[in-house]
């Protein structure tokens, strides 16, 4: 791994906390859309398991960047 300057390092964490907000969104049913027409309006939530996983896949790749252990990235809790 190549050192970071400040701003790369920045940079990166400040992509991480976007990536990482996104995936706390789609998990918990935020990333919702709405639309309205003629009066009646539709809710959904636009989240796909290939986003979630194209997520997963993108903050391991910014961790790794920035020098951070592996570990899982926000998931279910397993008992």
């Amino acid at each position: 791994m190549a050192d970071l300057t400040d701003a790369e390092r920045a940079d990166l964490t400040a992509k991480l906390q976007e990536a990482e907000r996104r995936l706390h969104d789609l998990m918990t049913g935020k990333a919702v859309s709405q639309v309205a027409s003629g009066g009646r309006s539709v809710t959904y939530q636009a989240s796909r398991a290939g986003e979630v996983a194209e997520l997963r896949g993108y903050i391991s790749s910014l961790r790794r960047q920035l020098g951070m252990s592996g570990g899982r990235v926000c998931g279910r809790p397993y008992f």
